[in-house]
């Protein structure tokens, strides 16, 4: 028999009413996003902006370290 597949085991994942009672009282107590934190995760240019941004700090970072600056 072959092992499934991290892609089969996450593909059931248990639904609400299979959750134990404590475990759903405390995923449904928790905070929901923001409209505004939504937006930001869903706006494309955002995040490809923070894209350029992270890697433009890493490449600095390596640079001086490289450069010695």
């Amino acid at each position: 028999m072959t092992t499934p597949t991290v892609s089969a085991r996450a593909a059931h994942s248990p639904g609400p009413d299979e959750l134990d009672p404590l475990e759903a009282e405390r995923i449904a107590g928790a905070p929901l996003p923001t409209p505004q934190t939504l937006l930001r995760r869903r706006f494309i240019p955002y995040q490809v902006y923070k894209f350029a941004e992270t890697n433009l700090r890493i490449a600095d970072i390596v640079l001086r370290e490289r450069l010695g600056l």
